[in-house]
């Protein structure tokens, strides 16, 4: 979302009449317009951070222009005077290189935001001379090697799919070791690696909410085969709901349920024309029941168990006998 959608959606919760509304669409209402505070918080910070690493790239171009402008005079035909100033000032230029060599000063300091936050292509183009985009040779989407974990079929990329040695395994191994910087690295890529299939669904095996956030809206969110890659992958981290980061008629029932799968509390994003309608429900009730079992005392039903679970009375009956009193 933009900060222009932000806004608008935050004055549409504004000028609802809170009143007239159910007590759990009011509750919902807060919670969204908290969320979408804060979210609007960190799309802010994103592109202060943007502005930063762009005046950073144009003091970096200007530091290699100056040395490029300055070795080309510095030739053995000059007197020595004016040699000996060309070298002193060609050092400086060096020293402002050497600084500018580790990136922003704050750069390492800024947390990363959750990827519903973080809006694609945010970095602006410079008026100094663009760092050329890594080249991705045009070829046909290959067949992509996967592994099926039977639990909750989930599907896995090869390695060998990705060479190592090129910009995009570059790419993946510097955000294999930088988890905490995903965010920034898909910020720099081209678009043409968010369009990449086998790319994103490697970038999922790290972060599976970060890959769908960021695959191209237009391609990817559209492919019903890697959105349910996706849903299927467990990464080395969850940054974020991988159902939220999809396009809305892109979450099909089968999706949902392979989510529900996965986590119980998805079951939110079922709805009732969905043909695995009932199946989703029932799964997530069975799941739901037995972290209740495990929990047992000390458990807050409103917070474990979904609004759309609450309202099923037979379901909280059951449950209540496991917890006295939270049907």
């Amino acid at each position: 979302m933009t900060e222009t959608e932000y806004d608008n959606r935050l004055a549409e919760i504004a000028a609802t009449p809170l009143g007239t509304l159910a007590d759990d669409a009011v509750l919902e209402l807060l919670a969204e317009r908290k969320q979408l505070t804060e979210l609007k918080a960190e799309y802010a910070k994103v592109e202060a951070e943007a502005k930063l690493a762009a005046e950073h790239l144009a003091a970096r171009t200007e530091a290699e222009q100056e040395l490029a402008r300055l070795n080309a005079l510095i030739t053995p035909d000059k007197p020595d005077d004016e040699l000996i100033h060309l070298i002193e000032e060609r050092k400086t230029w060096e020293a402002k290189l050497a600084l500018l060599e580790g990136g922003p000063a704050t750069e390492a300091t800024v947390p990363e935001p959750a990827p519903v936050t973080t809006p694609q292509e945010t970095l602006p183009e410079t008026p100094e001379t663009p760092v050329a985009e890594p080249v991705i040779p045009a070829e046909p989407e290959p067949i992509l090697p996967v592994a099926i974990d039977e639990d909750f079929g989930e599907h896995r990329i090869a390695v060998s799919s990705i060479d190592p040695g090129s910009d995009l395994g570059r790419a993946l191994a510097e955000m294999r070791a930088n988890i905490d910087n995903m965010g920034k690295i898909l910020d720099t890529l081209p678009g043409t690696a968010k369009r990449d299939k086998a790319f994103m669904l490697a970038v999922a095996e790290i972060d599976p909410a970060y890959a769908m956030h960021y695959a191209d809206k237009d391609v990817l969110k559209k492919d019903n085969d890697f959105n349910l890659r996706v849903v299927m992958t467990k990464g080395q981290r969850m940054g974020g709901s991988v159902l939220a980061e999809m396009l809305p008629e892109a979450r099909t029932g089968e999706i949902v349920l392979v989510a529900v799968k996965q986590d119980y509390r998805n079951v939110r994003f079922v709805l009732p024309q969905m043909p695995e309608y009932d199946d989703i429900l029932a799964k997530a009730k069975s799941i739901a029941l037995g972290r209740v079992k495990e929990l047992k005392d000390g458990v807050d039903i409103a917070a474990l168990i979904p609004k759309i679970l609450q309202k099923d009375k037979a379901f909280m009956e059951e449950i209540g006998k496991i917890v006295p009193g939270a049907e």
